[in-house]
């Protein structure tokens, strides 16, 4: 059997599409880091500054947008864009300088407002030029303290949240300046003010509970990455591709492993050397079970390529730092965080999709035997791994037998990761029997055919 299997691999690797598959493999993988470093530099270097032509002066509502944005550009040019000045300014100078211009312009004529909002805008101005950002802080904690006496409860608990995120920037020493840390000190706020609309989580809709978990989803991996100081929802780097390996690479590894599949055994009819391997001192049913076996390890050995592949590009397109910060995982179940070292939440989340790639391959397999032919085989494996996303439809039928449908069983990633599996009541041994019993039901038809096909004609 040990024999069979290397004669097997030997003629695979000899194979002049092992090569071209490697060729094929190492390109795609150039291209996705590379799309990710594109579009991740695209976003990064953006200038969200509007520009603004000069057209129809007579609009009032047109000049007054028009002159807040020139007296912005001239506040902010006076600091470099790099610093808290400059960032603080752009978010909190625009609306008063837009209300004074409101009124010097003649869109409005409340001058209790307009004396208010310069004051406000000299106040700025003033605190840019004389304060350190921590003393800002500070200040704007002191206010929000006041306010805290005398807000109603839902107030307060927003005023709460603004209070907790400036002791965070005065504990990891954030500042208002253009930073990842800035961003996600941000966010972290955002999220968590959102979040206080969601009372009762019991009593929301699947759709309300889906936007629930993500936005605790994302709080808590902002608050991982401001107590760690590292960016965990970071993308456009290495990491990220390793984390969502299998949906970049699934389709790429699908064809590595149709390309064993399909042919192994469709070629042996095909080249007439059936009948040379029958005559070897092995049982049809030994020779077919090695063939099997081999489809199942260059499955392995796939993702091991494909993995190693990745590494070593995604170091040199992108980088390697990143490959340091853990996988952070957030439960709904749990509604907590667990993190991973990347290489084994790599090992893990391939052990989560393995199911499905075994059952697609067994199927790319079994037809290459019965019907001798690599092109039905390989469309049959890719119409059966595409008819999993169809039915998916049937999760809003609450039919009894939609929980035996092999795409609601192959993903192990709700258990391995505990999360909320895709249907109510499923459970791991339940998927593990629902996949044992398809691979049973496509490999006994196949090797009691194999056994009493005919060869003569062959």
């Amino acid at each position: 059997m040990i024999n069979l299997i290397k004669n097997e691999f030997i003629k695979i690797v000899k194979k002049k599409s092992f090569i071209i598959m490697l060729l094929i493999v190492s390109g795609y993988s150039f291209l996705t880091n590379f799309v990710y470093k594109t579009l991740f530099d695209i976003t990064a270097d953006f200038d969200f500054e509007q520009t603004i032509s000069i057209d129809d002066k007579e609009d009032l509502e047109y000049k007054v947008g028009l002159e807040t944005e020139k007296e912005l550009k001239s506040l902010t040019s006076k600091y470099d864009k790099s610093s808290w000045q400059y960032n603080y300014a752009e978010e909190n100078a625009y609306d008063y300088i837009y209300e004074i211009k409101s009124y010097e312009i003649g869109l409005t004529d409340d001058k209790e407002i307009y004396e208010q909002e310069k004051e406000n805008y000299e106040a700025l101005k003033n605190d840019l030029d004389n304060k350190d950002w921590k003393d800002i802080v500070k200040e704007e904690k002191l206010e929000y303290e006041k306010a805290l006496e005398v807000a109603d409860d839902k107030e307060k608990e927003t005023i709460k949240v603004h209070i907790e995120a400036l002791d965070l920037r005065l504990e990891k020493n954030i500042s208002f300046a253009r930073t990842e840390m800035n961003q996600i000190l941000l966010n972290y706020e955002t999220n968590k003010i959102n979040l206080l609309e969601y009372s009762n989580v019991d009593n929301l809709s699947e759709s309300q509970k889906e936007i629930y978990y993500g936005l605790r989803e994302e709080m808590l991996i902002d608050k991982y990455s401001l107590d760690h100081g590292v960016n965990a929802g970071e993308s456009g780097n290495s990491r990220t591709i390793f984390i969502n390996f299998f949906s970049e690479y699934s389709f790429i590894i699908l064809i590595m492993v149709f390309v064993v599949a399909g042919p192994i055994m469709s070629n042996e009819y095909n080249n007439g050397t059936i009948k040379l391997l029958l005559t070897r001192p092995y049982t049809r049913t030994k020779i077919l079970l090695s063939k099997y076996i081999t489809v199942l390890i260059s499955i392995i050995f796939s993702i091991l390529i494909v993995s190693l592949i990745q590494l070593v590009v995604g170091g040199i397109v992108l980088d390697f730092d990143s490959l340091k910060i853990p996988a952070v995982v957030y439960s709904s179940v749990t509604d907590s965080l667990t993190t991973y070292n990347l290489i084994t939440y790599a090992g893990l989340s391939i052990l989560s999709l393995l199911p499905s790639i075994i059952i697609v391959s067994t199927v790319v397999f079994a037809l290459s035997t019965l019907f001798s032919s690599t092109a039905i085989a390989t469309f049959g494996g890719f119409a059966i791994y595409s008819l999993s996303d169809l039915l998916y439809l049937f999760n809003s039928t609450n039919k009894w037998w939609v929980k035996y449908l092999w795409s609601y069983n192959w993903d192990f990633t709700p258990y391995i990761f505990n999360k909320a599996p895709s249907i109510e009541g499923l459970n791991i041994w339940f998927s593990l029997a629902v996949c044992v019993a398809y691979l049973l039901i496509i490999l006994i038809p196949t090797f009691v055919l194999f056994n009493r096909k005919d060869i003569s004609n062959t």
